[in-house]
């Protein structure tokens, strides 16, 4: 999640197929939230209001290689 857009629906990114700049506006009662936040991801959308593509690739990857290793314990 990128940016939230009140009061129901937040922007979504993955820097791959949607890009930050052409993110995808979704209902919250349609997506899935984990508590995760990628802390790079996070400061620099907090000091720049934006985020490279190659950053929230990364990002996603790291977090779905860690959820790959909680499932093989």
């Amino acid at each position: 999640m990128i940016r939230v857009e009140e009061p129901h629906f937040v922007h979504l990114a993955d820097g791959d197929k949607r890009k930050f700049g052409r993110s995808k506006r979704k209902n919250v009662k349609h997506i899935q939230p984990t508590k995760h936040i990628a802390r790079e991801v996070a400061e620099d959308l907090e000091q720049d209001g934006r985020v490279t593509n190659a950053k929230l690739r990364y990002a996603l990857n790291q977090y779905l290689l860690k959820q790959e290793s909680k499932k093989g314990e």
